[in-house]
């Protein structure tokens, strides 16, 4: 009589054991029907987490912003660009100001984008740990969840945004100085200089895989640095 009502209370708390709704032909069968399981599942956690990564990332936005802006200015706007006053261009001797002041102007860019990154690494570290403990249908509280992340995985997240900045701060100088060389070079040397620059942005292009890998790695994983790299 015991295991009657035990079976009877079971299936009033857990459903009937071949109803369909609990089938395994409904769970997800490949990654994509996972992501859309987690993702409607959990929709407004998602634009939570968002939301907060957003506001960490702000700093590193408004350099980006900053610096894009007086970049383009200090190409434009600058007087070697103008003409004179006889309506004729500036002669041969401002060639490549433009160019060199694109080349400062990024370094110190891509060198402010290095220190923004101290505080785009809080919003990394918990927004990436609220993600995979969705991901592992755990029990989720946004805001609790998000600061044990960064307390967690701050180190990480800030060793592998430090290393896409440090890879893109030099392949861009890289690439800006072989633009600025391109300035009267000869057939040969734009050849090489050409394939310094596509070499330069693949580094980048390789780097930013990494660093996603890194940092998932890093919130998974108890992985140092130099074994991640």
């Amino acid at each position: 009589m015991a295991q009657q009502k035990k079976g009877l209370f079971a299936r009033i708390l857990e459903g009937k054991e071949r109803s369909e709704e609990y089938a395994r032909s409904t769970l997800p069968t490949n990654r994509w029907q996972l992501f859309w399981d987690v993702f409607k599942g959990n929709f407004s956690k998602i634009v939570k987490v968002n939301l907060l990564i957003l506001l960490f990332c702000i700093p590193t936005m408004a350099v980006l912003y900053i610096g894009i802006r007086y970049r383009d200015g200090s190409g434009v706007l600058g007087p070697y660009n103008m003409g004179t006053a006889m309506g004729y261009p500036c002669p041969g001797p401002l060639l490549g100001i433009a160019e060199w002041n694109i080349v400062m102007t990024e370094l110190l860019l891509y060198g402010m984008l290095l220190i923004s990154m101290f505080i785009a690494a809080i919003g990394i570290a918990g927004g990436m740990y609220v993600i995979r403990n969705m991901v592992w249908t755990e029990g989720i509280f946004v805001g609790s969840d998000f600061w044990r992340g960064v307390k967690l995985n701050y180190k990480n997240a800030l060793q592998a945004a430090l290393f896409f900045c440090t890879v893109l701060l030099l392949c861009k100088t890289m690439i800006n100085l072989a633009n600025f060389s391109l300035i009267g070079a000869g057939k040969t040397q734009r050849v090489l200089l050409k394939i310094s620059i596509g070499t330069s942005w693949t580094l980048i292009f390789m780097a930013a895989l990494m660093t996603f890998w890194m940092i998932a790695l890093g919130v998974n994983y108890k992985m140092n640095f130099l074994l991640l790299i």
